[in-house]
């Protein structure tokens, strides 16, 4: 039997199937988006040159001379910096490579001790640190120490990639390949915490109590009223208030506040050391603004991010210092439990200050009761949190430290040293108050000259025997002036040369400070860093200028500069002096004044007799003609400087005042 071969037959059911198969399997291979991240979108440069995260090493020189025998102030702060970032980016192993064989190998040997123990300060934990060596060259120059540590961080590929010519493939209308490379670079390099990129941080906890009061101000005043009020009248930080739990609630401390010289009330802290642990960044500012306050000249503060575990985990291997400030946003349970978990490493003698979230009475009693210092409910201010450590670390029953107000002249010849001895003069007899004048102008101080005097022994045995320096010594070396003015004469001699350490003349003011309740400091015309330092901590600054152009220049740098120094302080008062001299072109007072932003608490005018008489026979302003406006103008400047007097805004239409004072000298003549 013979087969026929059969005709291939599809159904229309069979190719209905296939056709839906077909689609199924091209549908799903557009669902799998796996496949197309960079092949289906060549041309973007972010796929081109992503930003990706992985381990990275991070390294830092710090280059030794062979006879370097300790770390430099440049080194010092190089490796204060690495610390600070090993801290927030890594918590493994810290490598200190030091050169064998080299010239240097001896020196940075004693080096890497001092880096050792400068990283140790600044948290990093000591069994995190190797100390290791590296072959060097026996000849040529110094090797230097290298610090590494692996974290991890953000990069992209290197730039530079050229694979085909792009003018040849122009009209393809793409990207070129190294398109956005340095772009994605620049980004990466920006990226402080590389798991901003992998998942977003935890938000902070809703304030409930200032929502509650921005509710009540809206319901009490209306939107319209309470968006329409000066901001005179809005509620300002710092305000102390209390909420129905009984605790009082501090913000920030506004200019007002300080102006009105509430922190200035505030003892300066004595040399103590602290660590601070912060959750939120509001914290962070009021203690980096603590740690420039002058108050805190003394106190070794550190600064690190974390709460109450960071502080467990940092004391448990650390000496613990004499004050721990911590804040904590957890609950009652939280916040008790990791305090006894802390008092487990703590010594017994450190003070402990918790800033917290939890507004309510039980929670502060009960923390007290556990031996906590004090409890402040954030945010806090300046002023609150450097009074909290002063009364902690402060006696109470302590003598009150004396004012100290510095004199200093915008360039030399302007009469800053006749404002200061006669100020000095003045708030002695008018205020009957104990005044140490001292004159430190070591080469050319005029204190003795103008007073008469020609003390044996004065400012330099001070300065140059501070280790003698007590109450019972400064006595013997003050000259007395009058009945309650005392001065510490310069020794106004070229014998020497007069070079000086920052700090070397704090001995001498702390214990002026303790020996008389006003200390005048006439300042010479110079910018070294013991001028510096001592301009920086005394309670006020007064700035005597004459009106020219370079006075100006002058008085506007110090203010700037005192400024940065002094950011919690009143501003620097500023005197005019020798106004109206005979044929010398000067800037008007009004014009001199504006651009630094600042009103004189007095303008005197040019009186060459008057001055000249008191100079040539040894007597100041007030003794040579006590009804002179010039006399007047000084006792003025007294009750300024010592706070009991608030100086006058300069009217606008001039200086009538002196206009007329001068033309009844010149009718006079």
């Amino acid at each position: 039997m013979t087969l026929k071969a059969r005709s291939p037959h599809i159904s229309l059911r069979t190719v209905r199937s296939a056709l839906l198969v077909g689609l199924a399997t091209t549908l799903g291979a557009c669902a799998n988006v796996h496949h197309i991240e960079v092949g289906a979108v060549p041309d973007d440069y972010r796929t081109n040159h992503p930003i990706i995260v992985s381990e990275q090493e991070r390294t830092i020189d710090i280059p030794v001379a062979s006879g370097d025998r300790r770390m430099t102030l440049g080194a010092r702060s190089a490796v204060r910096g690495y610390a600070n970032r090993y801290r927030d980016t890594a918590s493994g192993a810290i490598t200190i490579l030091t050169p064998h064989g080299s010239i240097n190998s001896n020196a940075a040997s004693i080096i890497a001790n001092d880096i050792r123990s400068e990283l140790v300060a600044q948290g990093v934990p000591g069994g995190n640190i190797i100390v290791a060596g590296y072959q060097a060259n026996t000849t040529g120059d110094a090797a230097p120490i290298r610090l590494s540590y692996y974290a991890t961080a953000a990069s992209t590929g290197e730039c530079g990639r050229w694979p085909e010519d792009i003018l040849a493939n122009g009209n393809e209308n793409k990207h070129y390949a190294n398109f956005g490379c340095a772009t994605q670079n620049n980004l990466a390099a920006q990226i402080a915490d590389p798991m901003d990129l992998i998942a977003p941080r935890g938000s902070s906890p809703i304030d409930a109590e200032r929502r509650g009061n921005a509710i009540r101000d809206y319901q009490a005043d209306g939107a319209g009223l309470w968006a329409a009020k000066p901001a005179s009248e809005l509620s300002l930080g710092g305000k102390t208030t209390m909420n129905d739990s009984g605790i009082e609630g501090r913000g920030e401390m506004s200019e007002s506040d300080i102006a009105r010289g509430q922190i200035d009330k505030l003892r300066p802290l004595p040399r103590i050391s602290i660590q601070a642990f912060f959750e939120t960044e509001g914290l962070l500012r009021t203690i980096e603004r603590c740690g420039e306050d002058r108050r805190m000249a003394k106190v070794n503060l550190r600064v690190n991010k974390g709460g109450l575990p960071a502080a467990i985990n940092m004391f448990a291997s650390h000496p613990t210092p004499n004050l721990i400030i911590l804040e904590s946003d957890g609950d009652r349970a939280t916040l008790l439990g990791e305090l006894e978990q802390l008092a487990e490493v703590c010594d017994a003698s450190t003070k402990v200050v918790i800033v917290g979230h939890q507004n309510y009475v039980g929670l502060y009693r009960e923390l007290i009761r556990n031996g906590i210092s004090e409890y402040i409910v954030a945010p806090v201010s300046l002023a609150d949190l450097i009074g909290v450590i002063t009364a902690i670390f402060v006696d109470p029953e302590a003598e009150p430290l004396g004012r100290t107000i510095a004199f200093v002249g915008a360039k030399g010849g302007v009469g800053s040293s006749t404002m200061a001895h006669n100020c000095a003069f003045a708030i002695s007899n008018l205020f009957s108050e104990e005044v140490i004048l001292a004159d430190l102008d070591m080469p050319f101080g005029t204190a003795n000259i103008n007073f008469d005097q020609d003390p044996p022994q004065g400012m330099s045995e001070a300065v140059y025997s501070p280790e003698r320096l007590d109450d019972v010594f400064l006595d013997r070396l003050l000259a007395k002036c009058s009945e309650r003015l005392s001065m510490l004469a310069a020794p106004s001699m070229l014998d020497r040369t007069y070079d000086f350490d920052p700090s070397a003349f704090m001995p001498m003011v702390e214990v002026v400070q303790r020996s008389a309740p006003v200390a005048v400091l006439d300042v010479p015309h110079i910018w070294t860093d013991w001028a510096r330092n001592l301009l920086s901590s005394v309670d006020q600054v007064v700035i005597t200028a004459v009106p020219d152009l370079a006075n100006l220049r002058n008085t506007k740098n110090m203010l700037d500069v005192l400024k940065k120094m002094r950011p919690n302080d009143q501003l620097p008062h500023l005197v005019l002096n020798q106004v109206g001299l005979p044929k010398r072109p000067e800037i008007t007072p009004a014009d001199f004044c504006d651009p630094l932003g600042i009103e004189p608490i007095a303008i005197l005018p040019f009186e060459a007799a008057l001055f000249g008489s008191a100079a040539n026979s040894g007597r100041m302003i007030s003794e040579i003609d006590a009804k002179s406006a010039t006399a007047e103008t000084i006792s003025q400047i007294a009750h300024i400087v010592t706070g009991r007097a608030e100086a006058k805004k300069r009217k606008k239409s001039g200086l009538p005042d002196l206009m007329s004072l001068l033309g009844r000298k010149k009718a006079a003549r």
